[in-house]
Formats: C-alpha cells, sequence, structure tokens
C-alpha cells in the first residue's frame, strides 16, 4: 500500500515549510499527495486561482475562456517549488477539484457542460506538469445523494 497525503485548503500553509513536512512525511512512508482546492487565499478571505488559464486550450475546445483574475506570482512559483520537490522524491502527485469558470458552449451544444469542464482540466494539467491526474469533485452523484444522511434527511 502507498501512503498519501491529501494537502487541503489552504495551500499556503503546507507551501510554507514543505521541505521538512515531506521530509517527515517521507520518513514516515507517505509517496504521494493529493493538493487542493485550486486557490489561494487572500487577506481579505477572497480566494485567487493558483494559476493563469491558457486561453488557447479553451480555444482548441470550441469554448470561451474565463476571464482574467488576480494572481499571486510568488504564491505561484512556490506552489510549483514544492510540486517539483515532491516529483524529484519520486511521489505520485494528483491535483484535487477543478476551479470552475469558462469553458461554456449554448446548451443545445453541451447541455451538461462537460466539454468547458474538459477544458478546464486540460487546462490544469498543462499549468502543472507535475501532476499525474486530477481528482474531479462535482460531476455526477455525490456521496451525500447516494446514501441516507438523517441529520439532512427526515422522515415523517
Amino acid at each position: 500500500m502507498i501512503g498519501w497525503i491529501f494537502m487541503q485548503d489552504p495551500l499556503e500553509r503546507w507551501m510554507a515549510d514543505y521541505k521538512q513536512t515531506f521530509d517527515a512525511w517521507e520518513e514516515g512512508g507517505i509517496r504521494g499527495i493529493v493538493f487542493g482546492y485550486l486557490r489561494f487565499k487572500q487577506e481579505n478571505g477572497m480566494s485567487i486561482p493558483i494559476f493563469a488559464t491558457n486561453p488557447k486550450v479553451y480555444e482548441s475546445f470550441g469554448v470561451d475562456p474565463p476571464p482574467k483574475k488576480t494572481r499571486d506570482l510568488k504564491k505561484e512559483k512556490l506552489l510549483h517549488a514544492m510540486l517539483d520537490d515532491a516529483v524529484s522524491r519520486d511521489w505520485n502527485v494528483l491535483a484535487f477539484s477543478v476551479p470552475g469558470g469558462g469553458g461554456q458552449r449554448p446548451l443545445e451544444e453541451d447541455p451538461y457542460g462537460a466539454v468547458g469542464f474538459a477544458a478546464q482540466v486540460q487546462d490544469i494539467v498543462d499549468a502543472y506538469p507535475q501532476i499525474h491526474g486530477v481528482i474531479i469533485d462535482g460531476p455526477g452523484e455525490q456521496h451525500y445523494e447516494l446514501a441516507y444522511h438523517p441529520s439532512w434527511w427526515r422522515t415523517p
């Protein structure tokens, strides 16, 4: 069995001292990481994407790219360095979630948004060559839709 760690939001807490953290995890048997959600937190509590979208990716899928957003180049560089370090240890690296925005086609052409979603996934894969894949959270049935949870649903 391969040990994995899920480095969840906010990403900044994992990036702060990743080398020391990775050394400890590696000693404990970790050989893979999942990082996400794919956003950085700002001081005002808002979040921004972790990379600049590539309009050419969206054009290749025949969909509109998302609008340009604020970026934090210093954090982006540090995230790339952290992922490069993980790859240098021969770890598997997965991204978690797909940020929204862009990739829209008329409803009659893409009623479920699958083409636009595929463009968003491709954009992530291109932006982070260190990753081995993307865990998609969103499309399809969710755990809370498939299982009865008494705290959420009440029966008479």
